[in-house]
């Protein structure tokens, strides 16, 4: 088993231990089902990344990654959510404001990634996992992750927001909060950013590749435990 493989699977378990927790919780508002919901696809994702990283086979790579995004295509829409009614009373009201786009946020991404998949990769015939770093994209990829890197920095742009408008106590309970999650759509930044501009998708498990974006991934779950 790779390392980028133990990093994913570890992140699986950190995952889903804090979805538990927040649903075992005697009181449970709608934000709380909002992250759980967010850190359940977040630990299914990296799942499969994990399976991903241990395959050899082309067809078995892309196999894996098109589950990816079907289940990744949900994250968008689940966390714009969470951003719209973390640490607000008001919470209603900005989710009745923000419905269009929330409802535009949850579809498109998942269109793209589920009624339009086979566009989604665009693999030649000479393609091979030995030498090729990443996974040529089609217009669906290229188009999910231009949405992806809007929806995230919409996200990181409510949440900074939420942060500033708190004072005293309740902005260091929620500090670290904020913290964590822009951590990690800090890494969902960068990695539509580079598939985008470069027409490609980052293999997982690629020799030589880095495993830096899973471990800010496990930062930030670090940070948001």
């Amino acid at each position: 088993m790779s390392f980028n493989s133990l990093v994913s699977f570890a992140a699986v378990l950190l995952c889903g231990a804090l979805a538990v927790v927040v649903l075992f919780r005697k009181q449970r508002s709608f934000v709380q089902w909002i992250f759980a919901a967010g850190m359940g696809l977040l630990g299914l994702e990296a799942m499969l990344i994990g399976f991903s990283a241990q395959s050899t086979l082309p067809l078995e790579v892309v196999f894996w990654q098109r589950l990816r995004l079907s289940v990744a295509a949900f994250l968008p829409g689940i966390w714009l959510l969470f951003s719209l009614s973390f640490a607000r009373t008001d919470y209603k009201k900005f989710l009745a404001k923000w419905k269009w786009i929330s409802f535009a946020v949850f579809v498109l991404p998942v269109v793209l990634a589920t009624i339009f998949r086979k566009e989604f990769f665009v693999l030649p015939r000479s393609f091979s996992l030995s030498v090729a770093a990443f996974i040529p994209l089609g217009w669906s990829g290229y188009f999910f992750h231009l949405l992806v890197l809007s929806s995230v920095v919409v996200i990181m742009m409510n949440l900074e927001r939420t942060f500033r408008a708190s004072v005293g106590t309740k902005q260091w309970q929620i500090k670290f909060m904020v913290l964590g999650l822009v951590s990690l759509f800090a890494v969902q930044v960068c990695i539509p950013f580079k598939s985008a501009t470069q027409s490609g998708a980052k293999r997982p498990g690629n020799p030589g590749q880095s495993s830096r974006g899973s471990e800010r991934s496990d930062a930030g779950v670090f940070l948001i435990a």
